[in-house]
């Protein structure tokens, strides 16, 4: 039987993000989501802050992948702008 760890998924996650595996980061979410009622049977309300800053972190990750992803795109865009002349 599988032991569900949340912290250790987000940790999972939070890697994931770091090595820029968005997919496997999503797919690691998506098992969080399915298995969500193991996950919570067991934290503390002591453990349940620590997550909620562990994924506050991983917000904030995501928020800067997504800045730099939007910032490329909009060089790459205007590389190719002047690519045409």
């Amino acid at each position: 039987m599988q032991k569900y760890n949340l912290k250790e998924a987000l940790i999972k996650i939070e890697v994931a993000i770091k090595k820029n595996e968005l997919d496997l980061a999503l797919n690691l979410y998506e098992e969080i989501n399915q298995n969500w009622e193991e996950y919570k049977k067991g934290i503390t309300q002591e453990e349940a802050k620590n997550l909620l800053k562990l994924s506050e972190y991983i917000e904030k990750l995501l928020l800067e992948r997504k800045e730099s992803f939007f910032d490329r795109k909009k060089f790459l865009e205007l590389r190719k702008a002047y690519s045409y002349f």
